[in-house]
């Protein structure tokens, strides 16, 4: 995190929800690839890719127009940009009151929250060994699968 200097670099919940199932589709991939002849790989990797293609395609469109939308409106002088219009402005002194009064309505909840953080940092400040020996359990039960099957 850029605002965090300290803690552990990987990510270990993230790598034990991910991992065994990147490696358990690779080999069901290595499976089907040899079961099925190339053409109904070819189209099936065909479609795949046109289907990720298109929802890539719409939704850089969307992102495109919305984009398009809030410089329209700043340029118009919309109510997001602070125009006179009665919506709420960027400028710095209106930023800061706003957080401040937020802090101040949120007392607690700031409170609640660096609690929660010093609790989170306890935990991360030792490294997991659970969690790599479950990693290299899973990796190691792979390969020795992999071995079995002959290949």
């Amino acid at each position: 995190h850029p605002l965090r200097k300290v803690g552990p670099i990987i990510d270990w919940d993230l790598v034990l929800a991910m991992e065994p199932l990147t490696i358990a589709g690779a080999v069901l991939g290595s499976f089907v690839n040899k079961m099925l002849p190339p053409l109904v790989l070819t189209i099936s990797l065909a479609v795949i890719l046109s289907l990720m293609g298109w929802k890539t395609l719409t939704k850089g469109h969307g992102m495109w127009n919305a984009e398009t939308e809030k410089i329209s409106q700043k340029t118009a002088g919309g109510p997001y940009f602070g125009s006179g219009t009665g919506g709420p402005t960027n400028e710095p002194a209106t930023v800061a009151k706003r957080l401040s009064d937020s802090n101040v309505e949120m007392g607690s909840l700031t409170v609640a929250t660096s609690v929660a953080l010093k609790d989170i940092l306890e935990r991360e400040h030792s490294t997991p060994w659970r969690k790599i020996v479950a990693i290299s359990f899973c990796f190691t039960g792979i390969v020795v699968l992999t071995i079995l099957k002959g290949g």
